[in-house]
C-alpha cells in the first residue's frame, strides 16, 4: 500500500491466519442435503482446530483413550463388527469428541431378523438430507470429499436413514448429540472455546515463524537511492526479500520502505517488541486455562498439562482421575452400551483403566486376594492342589500356637 507521502512507498507481509467460519445449516437450491457451514466445510474446520492445536488435540486423544479403557470384555456379542471391535469403537469416541455425532453402516440380514454387518462411518463425510414436512431425515449424504464431488470417486451416495421397521438392505445410523439452537447438526461441546483454540495455533505459529525467521521479531529494510517507476519492479523486489529472509510463512511484519533520499543504501531496523514475549507468555497461559474450560477438564494433569500450584502426586492423580471417571467417562460409556443395546441387543462391557495403578501394602493385599491371585500378581502359576503353602502354614497357625502365644504374652513383666 502506499503512504500519504507521495515519495516514500512501503509494503508488507506477515503470517499465514486460520480462520474462524460460523456455524451454519444451509439448505441450498439444487443440492439434496444440508450444508454444513456457509460451505458446507465445517468439518473439515473442526478437523484442522484438532491438528493444528497440541492441547486441544492432547485432550481429545485423552478424552477417547480413558473412554475405551482396556477395551470392552465383550467384543463376542457383536459378531457384525468383522473388524476389531476396541478399534471400531475407538473411531466411534474420536467422532463423539470432535463433532459431538457418530454413524454407524448397518447391513440387514436378508430376512430383516437380524443386522449381519456393522461398522463405524467417518462423521466427518456425512451430510444430513433435507427434512421432511415433519422435521424427519429419512435419508443421509456420503462423500469422499466434500469439497471436490465433482470427482465419480467423491460422487455423493445415498443412505436411508436407520428404521428398524423397515429391516432392508444398508441403512445409516447416525446419533447426534443435542444442541439449543439447531436443527440438524449438533455443535461440537467445545464450541465456546474455537476462539482459544484457534488462538493456540497462532500463538504456536508466531514462535515457530519467528525461529524460522532471521528477522526477528520484526523488520523494516529501508531501500535509499532512486524508487523503483513501475509497480512491478517493486513486486520483484519485495518477493525476493520476502523469498531470501521471510522464513517458511513469513514471521512477525517485515516493511520494504523505498525512500529517495539521493543516496543508495539498505537499513535494517528492527521494530520494537514493547515486551511482546511476557505478554505471549500471559496470553498463553490464559489461552490454555479457556481451552480445558471449554472441554469441561477437571484436572490438567490427566491430560499432561502442569498448572501452577498442583503438585502432581499419585493421589492427587487418582482423586482427579475418579472424579473424571464419574463425570465424564461414565456417562459416555454408559449412553454407548445403551444405543448398541438398542441396535444390536447386548450392552457394552467396558475394562476401566486409570492413569496410574492403585498401590496397597502386602498386609492388605494378603486379607483381600487369594492365594491364586497373590500368585498371578508376583508371575507365579496357580498352585496345584497337592502342592501346600509356606504363606498359609505362617499366615495361619494353629490352635496349640495361638494359645501358646497369648500365654507367652500375658506373662510378660510390665514395665
Amino acid at each position: 500500500m502506499k503512504d500519504n507521502n507521495p515519495n516514500i512507498m512501503f509494503q508488507s507481509f506477515s503470517g499465514e491466519e486460520l480462520k474462524i467460519p460460523n456455524y451454519q445449516e444451509n439448505i441450498v437450491n439444487g443440492k439434496d442435503w444440508v450444508y454444513y457451514g456457509h460451505d458446507n466445510q465445517y468439518p473439515n474446520f473442526l478437523i484442522e482446530l484438532r491438528d493444528k492445536s497440541p492441547i486441544h488435540s492432547a485432550i481429545l486423544e485423552r478424552k477417547v483413550s480413558y473412554t475405551m479403557g482396556d477395551g470392552i470384555q465383550n467384543p463376542e456379542a457383536f459378531p457384525m463388527f468383522k473388524s476389531n471391535m476396541d478399534y471400531e469403537l475407538v473411531k466411534m469416541f474420536s467422532d463423539y469428541f470432535l463433532m459431538n455425532s457418530f454413524a454407524i453402516n448397518v447391513v440387514w440380514s436378508r430376512d430383516g431378523e437380524t443386522i449381519s454387518h456393522a461398522e463405524h462411518v467417518d462423521i466427518s463425510k456425512v451430510r444430513y438430507g433435507k427434512p421432511n414436512a415433519f422435521g424427519k431425515v429419512e435419508e443421509f449424504w456420503y462423500s469422499n470429499d466434500w469439497n471436490d464431488t465433482r470427482k465419480a470417486y467423491n460422487k455423493p451416495v445415498s443412505f436411508p436413514a436407520y428404521n428398524p421397521e423397515n429391516p432392508v438392505g444398508s441403512q445409516l445410523y447416525v446419533w447426534r448429540g443435542y444442541s439449543q439452537g439447531t436443527n440438524i447438526y449438533p455443535k461440537p461441546e467445545y464450541i465456546s472455546g474455537i476462539g482459544w483454540i484457534v488462538l493456540d495455533y497462532t500463538l504456536q505459529n508466531f514462535h515457530v515463524n519467528n525461529a524460522q525467521n532471521s528477522f526477528s521479531p520484526s523488520m523494516s529494510v529501508i531501500l535509499s537511492g532512486p524508487v523503483p517507476e513501475n509497480q512491478e519492479e517493486r513486486d520483484y523486489i519485495w518477493k525476493e526479500i520476502k523469498k531470501q529472509y521471510g522464513g517458511s510463512r513469513g514471521a512477525g511484519e517485515i516493511f520494504l520502505v523505498f525512500a529517495p533520499d539521493g543516496s543508495e543504501s539498505v537499513k535494517l531496523e528492527p521494530i520494537s517488541n514493547n515486551d511482546n514475549d511476557e505478554r505471549y507468555l500471559a496470553l498463553a497461559e490464559m489461552t490454555r486455562d479457556m481451552i480445558l474450560t471449554s472441554q469441561q477438564v477437571v484436572s490438567p494433569m490427566l491430560f499432561g498439562v502442569k498448572t501452577s500450584g498442583q503438585l502432581g502426586g499419585r493421589a492427587e492423580l487418582l482423586d482427579a482421575y475418579e472424579l473424571f471417571l464419574n463425570t465424564t467417562i461414565k456417562p459416555v460409556q454408559l449412553m454407548f452400551s445403551s444405543i448398541f443395546e438398542e441396535l444390536f441387543g447386548s450392552e457394552l462391557e467396558f475394562r476401566d483403566s486409570a492413569p496410574v495403578a492403585y498401590r496397597f501394602g502386602d498386609n492388605i493385599l494378603q486379607a483381600i486376594l487369594t492365594q491364586d491371585e497373590m500368585r498371578e500378581i508376583v508371575g507365579y502359576d496357580p498352585m496345584a492342589a497337592t502342592e501346600e503353602s509356606i504363606t498359609e502354614e505362617i499366615s495361619n497357625p494353629t490352635d496349640a500356637e495361638v494359645a501358646t502365644r497369648d500365654l507367652e504374652e500375658t506373662e510378660q513383666p510390665q514395665v
